[in-house]
């Protein structure tokens, strides 16, 4: 069984508001931790490029890809304030068809950069 040690998503994104999928490393059409895989989220950085415009986030679990129910991942609408980052530190574990989202309070241009780095291993 390997581990593997990645970046499993970076991007800069904030011009859709809602479902900005995170795990662009795995790409295509959903954007879910592949079958047979597992992974281990360390860290998720967001940082706010724009000089003069506060956002707010919200960290969203999304079990079994698009057909579960979003579950946040830290409280609500957190703030970013211009020019700001935020770091989610608390571990946590995705598996096969799961899914990380992040929403925006506020519409926007593209002026947020996410990277999500993590543990990948194979599940048998």
């Amino acid at each position: 069984m390997a581990t593997v040690l990645k970046v499993l998503g970076q991007a800069t994104i904030g011009a859709t508001q809602n479902n900005n999928d995170l795990l662009t490393l795995y790409g295509g059409a959903s954007f879910v931790v592949p079958t047979g895989k597992a992974v281990l989220v360390k860290s998720v950085r967001l940082v706010n490029k724009d000089a003069a415009t506060k956002r707010t986030a919200t960290l969203n679990y999304v079990p079994a890809g698009n057909n579960g129910n979003a579950r946040a991942l830290a409280p609500t609408n957190i703030p970013l304030v211009p020019g700001g980052a935020v770091v989610f530190n608390d571990e946590f574990v995705l598996v096969a068809t799961d899914a990380l989202r992040l929403s925006f309070g506020e519409t926007g241009t593209n002026i947020i950069d996410v990277v999500v780095t993590g543990i990948e291993r194979d599940q048998s």
